[in-house]
Order: C-alpha cells, then structure tokens, then sequence
C-alpha cells in the first residue's frame, strides 16, 4: 500500500464527476453487481479476500476534491471498509429479502469527498447459498472492472482457503490517468477526430424507440432473462456461418430491431466499449468506458446474413478508434442541437471470461446497474455460467412503461432468435423476420364500422331523393335556391347535351367554373352522362391546365361566363354552361330539343365518377381516379347520418376533393348543398355571416383556415352542429377555444388523403369532453381498415410508429394513366378479403391506447401546408425548368413560430444572374398559388455535407425585410396607405413595409392574407377580398380600393392612448388587484410556466438581453400597480430589466417540488414587476425555463404571444443582433383605458342585459 496521492482526472471521470455534480443526492451514477455463491462461506476468509484486493487496487480507495480552480482524485492509504454479514436464514422468502435489501442500499448515493466509493456486504442465504453484494460510484469502476474486481477477489479467496500464498496485482491509477493524457496529446486522437468527423459528416438523425428526448433517470425499470437454450445456438450458430462473433449477430438484431419498430433506413446505435487497449490498462480497475455510435444501413430487403458483416466491419472500425470520448465527439461537431439524441439505445455486450468459482464453488453473477439511464440500454451479457445469453432492458420510467418494457423484452428476445435463424437462411431478408408477438398481429390496425347500404351510383342515388323530396330545396346560391326536381331537369338536360357533343361512358369532361349553382348542376349532368369530371382551378396557370386536359383527354370543357377560355381553343370542345337555353330557369325563347328525363345511360359503381389532382413528385400532378362506389359509401358513411350535415356549406375549388364532402354529402342524403359565392373569402367573419343568412348545420375548413378563424373569432361557428378540418395536423387549442365559445358543437379531425375519398379516419371533439394534445386523427370511417406496417407490410406491435395503409370503401382505382405510380402505391391487402387493395398513404402513425390513430409525421418528402398536399419535387422541376436556374431545391420553414413557409433556393447558371422576384414570377406562371412559394432564395452554390449531400440545416432564412425597391422609395401619400403599410408589417411580423412593397414577396401567403383582411375590416371598416390582395399585393394598391369596397360596421377595437401617464385597471385587473389586498400574493393568482430546454446549454447572456427585449416590447410586463386613497392604477416603467435567475443543480426527482416553491414566491404589486424568470439546470443539456407572472398582467392565453416573442429575441440575440419586429400597435395601458371608455358610458345598460339573462337563476344547481 502507498502513502496518500493526488493525481488529475481522466476524461471519463470529469464526465461522471459533472454529471454527478448535477444530481448529487441521486443514485444514477452507481453501478455494482451481486454474485451468488453456492456452497458454504467463510465470511472472515472473503473479508481477508476482499482486503487485499481493496489494498492492492488504487481505484477502491479514491476520492475527490475540488475547489475553484479545479477536481482533483486522492488515493487514501487506508479508507475504511467492512464487510458486513446480513443473515436472512430466518426469512420466509431469504431470495426475496436479499433483493430487497440490495435494492434500498443500491439506492443510496455516494458521497465523492469520502473514500472509498464502494459498498460490500455479504447475504446469508443459507448455509450453501451466499450472495456477494458489491456497489461503486461509476466515476471509479465502469463495468468492465467490475469483472476485474469480483476475478481478483475470487482468485484471493480460493488461495486462503487452500492456504496457498496469493499477492493481488498492483494496480496502480496512474497507468490509466497517464495513458489518457498521453493518448489527449498525441497523433491518434487527431486520426480518431478526422474518422469520426468524417463518418458523421452528414449528421444522421439517430432514432429511438421513443420520441422524447434523452435525459439521465434517477432510477430506472429493468426486465431481465436468458434466451432459451435453442435461440443462444442459433445466435452462436449464425456468428460461425458469417464467420465473426456472436456478439456482432445481437449487434445487427439490436439494428435490426429498432429498424422495423422506426422505419429508419440510418440507425445509430450507442456501443459502450472498454476503451482500454494496453495490457496494462486491461490490468487496471477504473473508470475508463465510453459509449460511441454505431452507424448501420438497415432496409426491408437487407439480408440478414449481410447485416451482420456489415455490423462486424462497422464495430471493428469502432473499436478501432474508440479512445475518442463520446462527449468530446458531441461538442466537437456541435450535433445534435435542440436536445435530439445522439444515438438510439445503447448496447452493451459483456463476455469477459470463464464463469467465477469461490474455493471451487460454482456462481451466478447478476448485473445491478452498468451506469446512468437516459432512454433505453440493452446489456447482454454470455457469463460462461452455463445459463446461456443473458438479456437485460434498463429503460428511463419517464421514457417508458412497465407494460411497454415488459413488451419489448419479449418481442426482442424473440426476434434476435428469429433473426438468428435468418443468418442461417438463404438471403432471408430483414423485413421477413417475425417481429410482433403472437397475440399483437391484431392490435396493429383498425377497422371501422360495418358499410351502410349496398354499392350503387351517385345519379342513382341522386334519383331516389328526387323520388321522396322533389321539392325539397337541393341548393342554394345567394338568393337562388334550386329544389330537387329543378336541379335534376336542370342537370338532365345538359347531360343530353353532353351526349349529343359525343361524350360517352368513363369519358373526362373538364370543368373549369367559379362556385356557383350551375357548377353542382354541371357536375351532377357530367355523372348522368356516364362521364367523369375532371375539377380544374380557376386561379391555376393557364400552362398547368392545358397539361391536365391534354393528359386526362378530356371530351369538353365546360365554363361560365367570364372565363378565358380562348386559350384552350382547338384541345378540347368549350361549354359556356350559363350561356346555354338547355339551362335556362325560365321558358325558352328559342326551340331546344334537349329531352327532361334521365339518360338512358349504363352506370356501374365501379365507374369513374372524377379525378382530383394532386402534386406529384416528378413534377407533373397526378390525377387520381375516384370511382362512384367511391363517392356513395363516403354519403352513407354513419358519420354523416346524425342530421348534422343536412345544410352544408359548399366553398372549395372542385380541383380538391374537399368539395366531394360537401357537394355530395348533403344531396345524397337528401340535405342542401349551400353554394359560397365566387368572391366569398373564408374567414371567420365569412363564416359566421353564412351561417346566420343559410342556417347552416356544417363545414369544412383546412386545418390552417380553422386556426385562424379561432384566434379572430372562436364564436364565429356557433349555430353549426358540426364545423370538420383537417389536410394537417388540427391544433388542439384552437379546437378547445372554439369550443368554449361555441356551446353544443362538434368540431372532428377529419383525416384522409385524395386517394381515400377526402375521409378515411375521423376524430369527433365533442362538446363537454377534453380536447387531447396532440389531437389523433380518429378511427376509420364505416368499412375502412388502416393498417399501421412497417417497411415489409408486416404488422408494427401496438403503440408503435409505423406507416398508415387505408382499404375498403373509398380507396380510389389508381391513377389515370399512371400504371406505375398505381402499382407503388396501390397494393393488395394481405389482411383483407380475396382481391382487396390498400392505399399507400406515406404517413407514419401509431395506434393508441384507446385504439385511435395518432399522426407522427411523413415517410418521404411530401408536406402539407394550409391544407394542399405538396410535392416539393413539383416545385424543384418547375423552377429548375427556368433557363437561369442549374439547381433547385423546395424546402418548408418555420422561422417564426406558427408560420410555415414554403421557400425554394436557386443556384444560377453560369453567367446568369436571376432575380428571386423573376424566378417567383416563373412559378406563379406553372404552379397553383398554393405551391409558389413565399420567398426564391438565389445562392452561388447549395451547402453540402464532407459526404456531398445537401445540407438543408445549412440553407439560409430568407431575408426578413422589404427589398430594396426598384426605384426610388417614397413614402406614404395617404392616411390609408400609411395604415396599410402598418397592417402589412403587423401581419408579415416585418419592421417596416413600403407602399410599393408586394404582400407575396414580402413573404405572404393565403392564410396571412386573410389575416390582413381582418385587421383592414376592423382599421378602415371596409370589406376586402381575398382576390383584391392578389390583384393589388401592395398597400399602395390596397389604399386605391378603400374607397370602392363595401363598408363594414368596425367592430370597436382599442388604439393607442393619446394623454401618457397612469391609466386605470381593467375590470379584470381591479377584481385581481383586490383579492390581492385582500388575502395577499399567493400562487392561486401566479401563472406559471415550465419550458423544457433539452439539448446544448442555454446562452444565459442572450436569454437574459431576450427577456429585457420581451419586457421593452410589452409594457404589461414593466407595470406596477400603486394606489392612492384605495384606487389603484397601473403605471409603466420606462425600463426594467427582470433577473433570471439560475438554479444549479436541481435533481430530477426534487423538479416538482422546487418548480411549486419557485411559482409560489409573493409577488409586490406596489412597486415590483409581475414577472420573473428562472433556470432550473437538471444536466448538462437539460434545462427548465420557468417563467412566472402574476395574473393581473396575464392569463393563460397570453402564454403563447410571450412565449413566441421571447424565441424571437433570443434567436436574435444569439446571432448578435436585436429583435427586429414592428412595435405593438396597442399595450394594455390602452386596452384598460379603452374598456374604461366604452363601458363607463354604459355601465347600466351592460348591468340590465346581465340582470335579465340571469334573471331565476337558481342559488344552488344541486349535481346528481
């Protein structure tokens, strides 16, 4: 033994000690192990035993001190230790006991200023059954020692009890720290820097068997067992066949696992290695291991064989370099950011050597821990103890469930058998290999409702409710309402015209109309006539149109008055169809010869009834064929059957199958088809005017339009029964507002791609219940089936990711004229009847617990933006089309929160020098509106990964701020123009907008223009169209146009106050600032709220100047409350700069309490500010942001505004910059005074409403 000694730390022991130091009341860093020895012990000789190992090993008698400068490890000569004896003999369950025991000591941290940091005991069993109980802090042995450790000990053991002379070999701790500082200042750990940056150069997106992000546990969940003996010879069986070790099989089954459960093609494993390749370092107990990636490609059709010599090339080339620290490796290629993981789960494969014997007496070793938990580790372990291949699952409890890990134990242990098998196969491929559980095959899809009715056509359906109602109103357009049996002559008629033009069964007719009751009309004829139509949009390219009715070989193309249909002259015969008698609702002036009846037309259901256009990736779209059967069971569908639906609002263009709802719906059933006017834009004052003048019942709304509609109006839809939405992902807030202000309502996630008939699934929010976040898509409509596959069409277990496959009614006939692209994406259904076909969607979901579907996102590359299903590849062809353009690339951004945008980037060719406004001028010239994209970005060359991939982390933002104007700038001439330009860069988040300055190339898009549209009606209190801004995008053109749109009664709004100084309280501020008074600040009036910031440690320098800009920017936040003589008022701060406080460390398990005790500190309304901000550090990139504020400056709906604005500044001031933002056009300040105003000058008026709606009302609503 030596006299005491300081030595540095080595890189691994600064991790643990950092880690440690973050949790230091937590046993996540302790590691150990129990042996079980059967046969008889002699506790004083393993006391003797374990004594010379603990004198001989410098490892066992550290510890570590630090001060300001930095930590050091002391080796103390002679710490003490014992080894104490626990006798369980009198225990009714003595292995029970034992277990227990070991558990509540394992759960005690070590104390790193004390020595040793190890704890033995030894466990009486029973005479011939002993346990060997060993735990240690993980900063001085990792796993591999502790084998080591348990050698040396065993091996002293036996020679005392054979009397043999037995020294313990030094091991001294130098070698290891010294080894580590040679290897940190030499060449290899430059190669090892160069092949690592080198084999991550395109940062992979690693993925996980769950989708939150890692983080260390303060204690974690274990399912532990052995393979049957048959499964660990097929795992040594398949090592032999390819000719490498066992362990690289379980390597390859543990990628191959994770690749069938995620889909992911890249899989990124964590290996834990011993990091040691000296013998002496294999001879010294210490902290040395280290975890690294291990990159596998992993397909469906990938042999099993292959795989795993792929996984021994790629561990052999690990193991090669695997003294490079992990952590050094994260920091050095700053990845992965916004706390992603670096690896999936990691794994850990120990063998190291033959089975332990005390004195001759055999031992089962048991692992208790091998160190922190952050999501999942898979420890295997091959003791040569005669029990075979060991599997034991630690999971994270906030990652995973007892149930779920209970499932995975069993589904892996199963499927590395299987796959061992299919190593021994002829080229078995990976997505053959049987990956669920016997009894999980059933759980993996859903299965809606038995089909109403039997298979029939729309006319025919049609037919029957002429038949019972005929003078039921069918439809109704402005003032014109058409009953059924005017509607049927009307379509009968034009159907023997189409006829008499040579149109025949199966064949196209296209219609390019604006809404109106002659398009339900021609629509309707087109069926009769045993035609299909062929929806076009009117706001579409010209150029765009002419390749759709050349590629669907249209017959005829009907329009109305007013379209420029001279462009397509000479391709197709043109229809005006209000201009022909054969549609007159009046008697002819003229002789017609068009008979009344129905056409004596075959109709089968498997016709084609239409065909919808969708963007394609090749950069064509593709017509998708939807049948009659098709659009007959989507109206008998019992989700339509309730009554709700029987006034439907008619707005989408025909050439989105939105409109098959609510054209097809309400008249197959027997409701009224209520046609929008052509220039009706659907806002929610749109909405609320509609349903007041028609009495409707329902509509649809895309998800984004529904979204704007509940933060300018929730209340807008009530008197509907059902308002349905979708095309992407429904905010669950918005359904919640508009549900509070809309009593009785439903509002559904309605869920479906083109190719299903606009539904496949639905997820009805009824009134009274609550609103789940995120909001699932629902179960399959009547007849569907979704089934949830992976990769090979084989069913995912139950709770897990895999990609959504639709069958039964409503999935179309393919794609007309597109044999190929019908055949990728229409397949048979292996899970249905004989001839059954399923539908490819592309969108990967999980089923939930509650048997629902729940949408995680796209398997390629396809979005959805506002509704529209767009193929960037569409956009690249088209714009890569352009002679000055070599490269293109479409890309979706979301550089303010909430705003996705569609960008494209352009490279030029060489010589050229395209302006982004002519590059976005050529789309708009090919592509539909909702595809051009909001900014062309033009770049000397795309940024590239070291591996010469496209790097879109890489691609720049596009610029924030109005160009540079073309000539000279002015300002602006008007009232209205100065206002306009306001608006527009209130709206476009823009500091400033000229009046010459385009909406669309500012960055607008639709959504916002609607946006801009109600702040115009409630500024100017006139109503604008949506195709006003299209056709004057700047304020300039908008201000020409003020005086001739129609006025609008402005709602009154608040303005900027006038006289500055102290302004009264709201109503809401007066009753908050009294309960103050009254019982004190207390946490019922506090509003918190907790960010979870994961990834790389917060700027505190930025996030501080970002909560001084938040305060600047909104004056609630600086305000304090004095009184005099008992009146309060609110009176700004010229400044105020909040502190933020840092905590540091705070344990996971303590975050609750400490979160409660920080929300519940009394705020002094006199004279301090209601906020305050506070750092919680859990790790070294695990952070909570907890933000408070007292309710008398916000409620929970200002949570999101603070929330965006404080992102904003802080990504601004990470840059080195200042928020650039428009200021507010109104504070609180004038909010209060304006309410104070409004209703002071009618107080008893407010007071009379109140008393007589509330007039009855009974003291006590007894509940049952």
């Amino acid at each position: 033994m030596t006299d005491p000694h300081v030595l540095d730390l080595s890189a691994a022991q600064r991790s643990m000690w950092f880690g440690q130091r973050l949790d230091p009341a937590g046993p996540a860093y302790n590691v150990g192990e129990y042996t079980e020895i059967h046969g008889p012990v002699d506790p004083v000789l393993l006391r003797a035993a374990v004594r010379q190992v603990v004198d001989a090993t410098e490892t066992l008698r550290v510890r570590f001190a630090a001060d300001d400068e930095t930590v050091r490890q002391i080796v103390d000569a002679d710490p003490h230790h014992d080894l104490p004896v626990v006798d369980l003999t009198g225990e009714p369950d003595a292995r029970s006991a034992a277990e227990a025991w070991m558990a509540a000591d394992f759960a005690t941290p070590f104390d790193l200023d004390r020595a040793p940091l190890l704890r033995y005991a030894l466990l009486r069993l029973a005479d011939d059954h002993w346990i060997w109980y060993q735990s240690y802090h993980h900063i001085a042995v990792d796993g591999y020692s502790c084998s080591l450790i348990a050698r040396r000990v065993a091996d002293a053991y036996t020679a005392l009890v054979a009397g043999a002379p037995h020294t313990p070999p030094p091991a001294p701790l130098a070698s290891l720290v010294d080894a580590d500082e040679a290897y940190r200042t030499g060449r290899q750990q430059a190669s090892d820097r160069e092949f690592w940056t080198r084999a991550l150069a395109d940062r992979p997106d690693p993925v996980g068997l769950t989708t939150r992000p890692p983080g260390v546990a303060d204690r974690f969940l274990r399912r532990t067992g052995h393979l049957p003996e048959a499964a660990g010879d097929l795992v040594h069986a398949a090592a032999a066949h390819a000719g490498t070790r066992w362990s690289r099989v379980v390597l390859a089954a543990t990628a191959a696992y994770l690749h069938r459960l995620t889909g992911a093609r890249d899989i990124v494993l964590g290996l834990a290695v011993t990091a040691r390749k000296s013998d002496t370092e294999l001879a010294t107990p210490g902290m040395a291991s280290n975890v690294l990636p291990l990159r596998l490609s992993v397909r469906p059709d990938s042999a099993a064989f292959h795989l795993v010599s792929r996984a021994a090339t790629a561990t052999r080339d690990l193991l090669a370099h695997q003294r490079h620290r992990g952590e050094d490796l994260r920091r050095e290629l700053d990845w992965p950011r916004d706390g992603r993981r670096f690896f999936g789960p990691v794994v850990n494969i120990m063998a190291f050597g033959p089975e332990l014997r005390f004195a001759g007496h055999p031992t089962t070793r048991h692992n208790l821990s091998t160190g922190p938990i952050e999501d999942l580790a898979v420890n295997v372990y091959d003791r040569a103890d005669g029990h075979g291949i060991r599997v034991d699952l630690d999971a994270s409890p906030a990652h995973y469930t007892d149930a779920e890990l209970d499932a995975h134990h069993r589904r892996f242990t199963r499927f590395v058998e299987y796959f061992a098998a299919a190593v021994l196969g002829p080229g078995t491929p990976v997505g053959r290999v049987e990956l669920t559980l016997p009894e999980e095959r059933t759980e993996a899809g859903l299965q809606g409702a038995a089909a109403r009715g039997s298979g029939t056509t729309v006319p025919e359906l049609f037919a029957a409710r002429v038949a019972a109602h005929p003078d039921a109103p069918a439809v109704v357009h402005g003032e014109r309402t058409l009953s059924y049996r005017e509607l049927n002559t009307r379509a009968n008629r034009l159907a023997h015209r189409l006829i008499a033009l040579g149109v025949r069964p199966e064949d196209r007719v296209a219609v390019l109309m604006r809404r109106s009751d002659d398009l339900l009309t021609a629509l309707l004829a087109i069926l009769k006539a045993g035609a299909a139509y062929v929806g076009l949009d009117p706001r579409a390219p010209a150029a765009r149109t002419r390749r759709i009715l050349a590629e669907t070989g249209a017959r005829a193309l009907l329009t109305d008055p007013g379209q420029p249909t001279g462009t397509y002259d000479g391709i197709v015969p043109v229809v005006t169809v209000a201009e022909d008698p054969a549609l007159a609702t009046e008697p002819f002036t003229e002789p017609f010869t068009e008979p009344f009846t129905d056409p004596r037309v075959p109709l089968h259901p498997a016709q084609l009834a239409y065909v919808s256009h969708t963007s394609g990736s090749t950069g064509t779209p593709k017509g998708v064929a939807v049948t009659h059967h098709d659009v007959t069971a989507l109206a008998a569908d019992s989700a339509f059957g309730d009554g709700a639906h029987t006034r439907v609002l008619v707005h989408s263009p025909t050439a989105f199958d939105a409109s098959t709802y609510e054209m097809w719906v309400p008249l197959l059933n027997g409701g009224t088809a209520v046609v929008a006017g052509p220039e009706e834009d659907m806002g929610a004052t749109a909405v609320a005017r509609l349903t007041e003048r028609h009495g409707l019942t329902a509509l649809w709304l895309t998800a984004g339009l529904f979204r704007l509609a509940a933060e300018e109006d929730p209340g807008c839809f009530a008197g509907l029964r059902q308002v349905w939405t979708g095309g992407e992902a429904v905010p669950a807030g918005a359904v919640r507002r508009v549900l509070a202000a809309c009593p009785g309502l439903t509002v559904t996630d309605g869920y479906g791609p083109t190719e299903t008939t606009t539904f496949a699934t639905r997820r009805p929010c009824p009134p009274g219940e609550p609103v789940p976040d995120p909001l699932p898509i629902g179960r399959p409509l009547d007849g569907m089936r979704a089934h949830v596959l992976d990769g090979a069409l084989q069913p995912v277990p139950p709770g897990t990711v895999g990609e959504l496959y639709v069958a039964g009614p409503g999935v179309a006939r393919g794609y007309l004229g597109r044999q190929a692209a019908t055949a990728e994406r229409f397949t048979a259904d292996p899970y249905g009847p004989p001839g059954a076909r399923m539908y490819r969607t592309g969108d990967r979901v999980r089923v939930t617990p509650d048997g629902e579907l729940e949408f995680h996102g796209r398997a390629d590359g396809q979005v959805k933006l506002r509704g529209f299903r767009i193929e960037p590849g569409e956009i690249e062809t088209a714009l890569a089309a352009h002679p000055d353009v070599a490269q293109a690339v479409a890309v979706v951004r979301e550089d303010r929160p909430g705003d996705r945008r569609l960008v494209t980037y352009a490279v030029p060719t060489e010589g050229s020098a395209p302006t982004p406004e002519a590059l976005r001028d050529h789309l708009a010239g090919h592509l539909p509106d909702f595809m051009v994209p909001s900014a062309v970005v033009v770049l000397e060359r795309l940024p590239l990964t070291a591996n010469g991939k496209l790097d879109r982390a890489a691609l720049p933002a596009p610029p924030t701020t109005a160009a540079e104007p073309a000539q000279p700038a002015r300002t602006s001439q008007t009232p209205h123009e100065e206002i306009l330009c306001a608006l527009f860069a209130d709206v476009l988040g823009l500091p400033h907008v000229g009046p010459h300055d385009g909406f669309f190339a500012l960055g607008g898009h639709s959504l916002l223009a609607l946006r801009l549209l109600g702040r115009v009606r409630a500024a100017l209190g006139v109503e604008l169209t949506l195709r006003d801004v299209f056709r004057e995008p700047t304020p300039a053109g908008l201000a020409r146009l003020v005086g001739t749109g129609p006025t609008v009664r402005p709602a009154p709004r608040p303005s900027a106050r006038t006289a500055q100084g102290e302004a009264p309280l709201s109503s809401a501020q007066r009753r908050l600032w009294f309960l103050h008074r009254l019982e004190g600040s207390g946490a019922a009036y506090h509003v918190p709220l907790a960010v979870r910031l994961t990834g790389g440690a917060p700027d505190t320098v930025a996030l501080r100047a970002a909560l001084a800009d938040l305060v600047a920017r909104h004056e609630i936040l600086r305000t304090v409350y004095p009184d005099a003589d008992g009146i309060p008022s609110q009176r700004v701060r010229d400044s105020a700069r909040p502190e933020l406080h840092v905590v540091d460390p705070v344990p996971e398990s303590e975050l609750p309490q400490r979160l409660a005790e920080l929300a519940g500190a009394e705020f002094h309304l006199a004279d301090g500010i209601p906020f305050r901000a506070h750092l919680l550090v859990l790790g070294p990139e695990d952070h909570v942001l907890l933000l408070v504020l007292h309710h008398i400056a916000a409620d929970g709906w200002s949570l999101d505004p603070l929330v965006r604005d404080l992102a904003t500044a802080y990504r601004a001031r990470l840059a080195g910059q200042e928020p650039d933002r428009a200021p507010l056009p109104v504070q609180y300040a004038d909010y209060a005074a304006w309410q104070h105003d409004v209703l002071g000058h009618d107080q008893d008026g407010h007071l009379a409403h109140w008393r007589e709606a509330l007039a009855d009302l009974p003291d006590e609503l007894p509940l049952p």
